[in-house]
């Protein structure tokens, strides 16, 4: 029986062996959260209900936070964001 030492902090995964060599994680250790457009919780592209998923909160909140932003910033750069984002941001696949 081996005498490693392995530590798990969250998804990353430490290996210490006898000689302090550290392995690196493998790939599929690591379990990565994508941020998607939600096909589910949208009311127009699903931007804000992706990044509720995402963030794990009510959508209705990131929805009040880009109105507000958006009459903050004199509507034009809020609108931009929100387009730019729903072109960049993939749909979710679930």
């Amino acid at each position: 029986m081996s005498q490693d030492s392995v530590t798990e902090m969250g998804c990353l995964r430490i290996i210490m062996t006898r000689d302090g060599y550290v392995e690196e994680p493998r790939k599929e250790d690591i379990s990565m959260k994508r941020l998607y457009r939600s096909r589910t919780k949208k009311m127009i592209a699903g931007v804000c209900g992706g990044i509720a998923e995402y963030f794990d909160i009510d959508e209705t909140i990131v929805r009040l936070g880009v109105a507000f932003l958006t009459v903050a910033t004199a509507i034009f750069p809020g609108i931009l964001f929100y387009f730019v984002a729903a072109v960049i941001m993939p749909e979710s696949p679930v």
